[in-house]
């Protein structure tokens, strides 16, 4: 986000690439750990897990049970990490989040490390995401609406508690989709904005930081119409 708040509710930022490429082998993120090796120590081994459907037998169920899926290079202190799978790259900024300038900047040199090593055909799909939660912010359910512009409308007048809400929004500009998520579960209240495309022209390794730019900027827009003054003075500790 353009402005990093005293009270910030970011708990995760992410960029993922998907790539086209016949050449991907599990070689690869070993390579790409020697190269981050200095700054992201910690390694993780993520294993294949399940989705289990009611009724499979044994003999149905995936044959890649327990197998890598991906594998995370983590800082020492936790506060972010990459991960790579089968042509797959995802960088990953946890907390503390100090400013997109710096999150871009891990963007474009692991993207490049990655591309030097995988020497992928293409990008497939490029996601843009900023999950943040707002804790404590209400007294009570029914003042959801004085602190943020999206909200349940109901016909109902009971206590609403708990709620989830799923948009989809087009942006034709640059032939993206942004998912907005707002959900509630007591006085937690969770804001995920996603916005992604698969759009050949935007995502080239030409076009592609011109798409991540604008689509931080659309992200950056979002947020801001998503709360009013009241949360923002709260998020400035005001």
């Amino acid at each position: 986000m353009q402005e990093v708040y005293k009270n910030a509710p970011l708990v995760e930022a992410l960029c993922e690439f998907q790539f086209n490429s016949e050449k991907w082998d599990w070689t690869i993120p070993g390579t790409v750990y020697h190269e981050v090796q200095s700054s992201f120590p910690i390694k993780r081994q993520i294993s294949a897990f399940p989705v289990l459907i009611v009724g499979q037998q044994p003999e149905t169920m995936p044959s890649n049970i327990g197998k890598i899926d991906k594998i995370q290079f983590v800082r020492e202190d936790e506060s972010s990490l990459i991960q790579v799978g089968t042509n797959l790259l995802t960088v990953n900024h946890l907390l503390s989040y100090t400013g997109w300038k710096d999150f871009k900047k891990l963007i474009f040199e692991t993207f490049d490390i990655y591309k030097n090593i995988a020497k992928p055909d293409s990008i497939c799909r490029i996601g843009l995401r900023y999950i943040n939660r707002f804790n404590n912010i209400l007294t009570n359910p029914a003042e959801l609406k004085d602190y943020f512009n999206i909200y349940p409308s109901i016909p109902m007048k009971n206590a609403n508690n708990n709620f989830f809400m799923r948009n989809e929004l087009v942006y034709n500009d640059v032939n993206s989709l942004l998912i907005v998520i707002m959900a509630m579960t007591g006085n937690v209240i969770m804001l995920d904005l996603d916005f992604s495309t698969n759009d050949k022209e935007n995502i080239t390794f030409k076009s592609y930081k011109k798409w991540i730019e604008k689509a931080h900027g659309y992200i950056e827009e979002a947020f801001q119409l998503s709360i009013n003054d009241k949360t923002r003075n709260i998020l400035r500790g005001e």
